[in-house]
């Protein structure tokens, strides 16, 4: 997810320079916002799944269920 999550940032940062340089701050600025939002939606559904893995076996143990 990590990789992911780099790769999308990388490409979002090398659009908004080219951008940049040719003049299209707003395009740069909306593009580099686009990608954070993409990312950190990424890393928080992310991190609800790890929280729903580690959850699971606690609640086994707590209802008797078998692993």
């Amino acid at each position: 997810m990590y990789k992911q999550m780099y790769l999308r940032l990388f490409n979002a940062i090398t659009d908004a320079i080219n951008a940049l340089i040719t003049g299209h701050t707003g395009a740069a600025v909306s593009g580099l916002i686009q990608a954070q939002r993409e990312t950190e939606r990424m890393y928080l559904e992310d991190a609800s799944g790890e929280k729903r893995k580690r959850r699971g076996p606690a609640n086994a143990e707590k209802t008797g269920s078998p692993r």
